[in-house]
């Protein structure tokens, strides 16, 4: 018997390649890429019924050419070839189901979910009885779709009873994706109760995947039908996914006889999310009217969201109504993060250059949130000209609050492009801030270049506000760290401050370099500051070097300074691993 379904299985094969066209899939061999040579290989191997050699030649092909057209082909084929070889069944099984899982649009899903059928029952057969319900489901399925097919070509020879059908097979107990096709099935059905049964899905079914599919579909059939329902839908439906699909629908239709209606919903309904999404339809609507309804809904809609939804939408309109709306908003709304918004989207018009409309809002506004808000949104969209980068700079200079002046420096860090050192060093020189002073010093750091490094070298060592300093040595590290090591070491020899000092100490310990080690041992020998000293034997502990317990002991038992020889014994306390913890016990015993 088994000889018998063998040579079936092969005459099968050779019936399914012929059928499929398997060995017509490339093009004449002068015409193939690289990848349709490899493939040809195991296409041959599988027609000569080379099973063994053929999965190994998939397996080069697919090491290789994963990203193939043809990698589906050569996993189905890697599967049917090791049901021929009769290898383990449970392992066949799982190789069809895998392929079916992870090849969903594959012309080869159906062949697999046969070859997984066939090889199911005989594990059945020999009992293992787990495999019959997943096969019991496959076989349902594989039923209803065909009930299904003959169905669908009942209704289009125009047979009245398909549509009973149809109805009857729905309110079976039928998978989600079965009933997504009886719904567009019935999308086909000129007929007051197919749109009926379509209306009562939309609202009704238990899956709003269903649900969505039927408010398409309701969406085709005769427009003045089709509004009443996606506005019942929209008006009774407690789910809001389905609601906001609804009103997409809806504004397909692109008229103006929508606009006020979505108005309505984006200003009243409860639901934020469904506002949300009739003003973002309202933008769909092209025409003045949906420009004066989205107007309508920054000024009144009860949500903040739905305001802030409205005014991006307007901001696609490019208009001069729009522009209005948005300067207005922004100069006069009640509510700041809503004129924040009106900002944002002022700057998003694409028609206009925008820092002059920005500028002139700065102006006339007194909030200095709102001057920062504006001051960002000019670094963050407006193009480098004249007008806007003038304008920041004097705003750093003479703003007379602090925070609206470094908001300034970090817009002009956005905007500067080709020689902002010099910009930025003049900033320095003219600020009364020393707030803004240090964000300059940051910005510069970012910047980069030789000639910025040698300036914030030479504020770190002599400028005589220490955290001034320390600041231009942070911007220092913006550099490439393999180039500043020997800036660190002339400001560890030069500046005026031990902050700074301690400082550089930390951060030449980050370079983890050999050098770096010697530098701070030479540190904690010789520097005459204790402070500095013993920054440097914590220093030590956060480098993670190796032999760093023999190091503390070192220190422990011959740097002269008692403060110092305490922060090792911390360290080593600190570190707490069996070598640190005997050592600590050696300190103990050399002391009594």
């Amino acid at each position: 018997m088994f000889r018998v379904s063998n040579v079936l299985n092969m005459l099968m094969t050779a019936l399914l390649i012929s059928t499929m066209g398997f060995a017509n899939e490339l093009p004449p061999p002068g015409e193939q890429t690289e990848a349709g040579r490899a493939f040809q290989i195991g296409n041959n191997l599988v027609i000569n019924g080379e099973w063994k050699k053929a999965i190994k030649e998939f397996d080069r092909f697919l090491d290789k050419y994963s990203d193939s057209k043809w990698a589906d082909d050569a996993r189905y084929w890697q599967c049917h070839a090791r049901e021929q070889l009769n290898e383990n069944l449970k392992q066949v099984y799982e190789c069809y189901s895998d392929f079916i899982r992870n090849n969903r649009r594959s012309k080869w899903v159906n062949d697999a979910q046969t070859g997984m059928v066939r090889v199911g029952r005989i594990l059945i057969d020999q009992g293992h009885s787990e495999y019959k319900e997943e096969l019991d489901d496959i076989q349902k399925h594989e039923e209803e779709e065909i009930r299904l097919v003959a169905l669908v070509a009942l209704a289009e020879v125009g047979d009245d009873r398909a549509l009973d059908a149809i109805i009857n097979m729905y309110e079976q107990d039928n998978s989600k994706e079965i009933r997504k096709k009886i719904v567009y099935t019935l999308g086909d059905f000129d007929s007051p109760r197919a749109f009926a049964k379509l209306r009562d899905i939309a609202l009704n079914d238990r899956n709003q995947e269903v649900q969505r599919s039927a408010i398409h579909q309701l969406s085709n059939a005769d427009r003045d039908q089709a509004v009443g329902v996606l506005k019942d839908i929209i008006d009774n439906s407690n789910v809001a996914n389905i609601r906001r699909t609804a009103l997409h629908a809806l504004s397909d239709y692109s008229d103006s006889d929508m606009v006020d209606y979505i108005a309505g919903v984006a200003i009243k309904d409860s639901d934020h999310s469904v506002g949300r999404a009739a003003a973002h339809c309202l933008s769909g609507i092209r025409g003045s009217k949906s420009e004066q309804a989205l107007g309508k809904v920054v000024k009144t809609a009860r949500h903040a969201e739905v305001r802030r939804a409205a005014l991006h939408a307007i901001s696609e309109s490019e208009s001069e109504y729009a522009l209005s709306i948005l300067k207005a908003t922004a100069l006069g709304d009640s509510e700041i993060s809503i004129r924040r918004a009106a900002i944002h989207a002022l700057a998003d018009v694409k028609s206009i250059s925008t820092a002059p409309y920005l500028i002139d809002l700065y102006k006339s506004i007194e909030d200095p949130n709102l001057h920062r808000t504006i001051l960002h949104t000019i670094g963050d969209h407006a193009k480098e000209t004249e007008e806007a980068r003038d304008f920041l700079v004097q705003t750093a200079i003479k703003d007379q609050n602090s925070s609206v002046a470094q908001s300034a420096v970090h817009a002009l860090g956005h905007l500067l492009e080709e020689d902002a050192f010099p910009t930025l060093k003049r900033i320095m020189g003219e600020t009364v801030h020393s707030s803004v002073r240090r964000s300059i010093l940051h910005t510069i750091g970012d910047h980069g270049g030789p000639e910025a490094r040698d300036f914030l070298i030479d504020i770190a060592i002599n400028d005589d506000d220490a955290s001034l300093a320390n600041s231009a040595l942070h911007a220092i590290g913006h550099n490439s760290r393999s180039s500043s090591i020997g800036a660190l070491k002339r400001i560890l020899k030069n500046t005026k401050h031990n902050s700074v000092r301690k400082s550089t100490i930390r951060r030449i310990a980050e370079t983890r370099s050999d050098e770096a080690v010697e530098i701070i041992h030479k540190i904690i020998r010789e520097d005459n500051d204790p402070d500095v000293r013993r920054s440097a034997v914590y220093t030590l502990r956060d480098m993670k070097r190796p032999n760093l317990v023999p190091t503390l002991l070192n220190i422990i038992r011959n740097n002269d300074d008692i403060a110092v020889r305490k922060a090792a014994v911390r360290v080593l306390g600190e570190i707490g691993t069996e070598e640190a913890q005997d050592a600590l016990m050696e300190i103990l015993n050399e002391k009594q």
